[in-house]
């Protein structure tokens, strides 16, 4: 058997952690001197320690660990969590780089985008829509799901573009008021919350923006300020019309979004 300070050495875990490990039960030494109290270590306890240290260097806590090498929990499991985990992280950390590289040009666009807000007069718009409370922005997939498969069950086409109402007074993490919208071909009947109606026109605030959907908060900044140095109030919910989405290309720095947000004078 070994001295704590040998098995540290080669195990390369702290003396401390060891004491630590000992403590909480999580690799309690093969033996303890009753006069002495130092700490011995077999050498098949090696393979325990560099599983801690694996797992650890994967970012699962001491209390996962213990879960997996004190009481029999699935290592199998586990990882697979931690996987799962991981690819989420990585997604975020995708968004966030993408927000990153935004906003190192944030002032040239900005100028730009408040340049490019425009006073459209748009005409009424008929369009199929489908209006529900999801649970947050991200999930208006399943309403566009619902959309096309009843479009495509009564054989109706696509003619022109699709788009959504904002109907939330503030920002909402969930609980989130939307209605997707396509135009299409012709009249359908109305089938539960899926309905044909005509949205109203009038006069709206346009603003294109170009890029993934993380930096559409920078586009809204530039049509709203230059909404209030207009001296123009908004009037109703604000549209995104979606020119170039994920149904026409993969790589989100080519979406084209239109912000829409009906205005008139004070």
């Amino acid at each position: 058997m070994f001295r704590i300070g040998t098995f540290s050495k080669f195990t390369c875990i702290t003396i401390k952690a060891l004491r630590y490990y000992d403590k909480i039960g999580l690799l309690e030494p093969n033996h303890i001197d009753p006069e002495t109290r130092y700490r011995y270590y077999a050498a098949d306890q090696m393979i325990i320690a560099n599983q801690i240290t694996s797992l650890k260097n994967l970012g699962f806590s001491l209390e996962e660990i213990d879960a997996v090498i004190c009481h029999g929990e699935s290592i199998t499991d586990r990882l697979k969590q931690k996987h799962r985990n991981f690819s989420l992280a990585l997604h975020k950390q995708q968004q966030q780089l993408r927000m990153l590289e935004k906003l190192l040009q944030t002032s040239q666009e900005e100028t730009m985008n408040t340049m490019n807000v425009t006073l459209k007069q748009l005409p009424e718009q008929p369009a199929l829509t489908l209006r529900r409370i999801i649970e947050r922005y991200e999930a208006q997939g399943e309403l566009w799901e619902s959309l096309n498969t009843y479009i495509k069950a009564n054989d109706a086409q696509f003619a022109g573009v699709c788009f959504t109402v904002d109907y939330n007074e503030g920002y909402k993490e969930r609980d989130v008021d939307l209605m997707v919208c396509q135009v299409i071909d012709r009249v359908l009947p109305d089938q539960g919350d899926i309905r044909f109606i005509t949205l109203p026109g009038g006069e709206f605030a346009s603003l294109i923006y170009k890029g993934p959907y993380e930096g559409l908060h920078q586009a809204y900044q530039s049509i709203l300020r230059w909404i209030e140095e207009q001296d123009l109030v908004i009037v109703g919910p604000d549209r995104e019309i979606y020119h170039e989405n994920m149904g026409t290309t993969q790589n989100p720095e080519e979406f084209i979004t239109e912000l829409l947000i009906p205005v008139r004078k004070k």
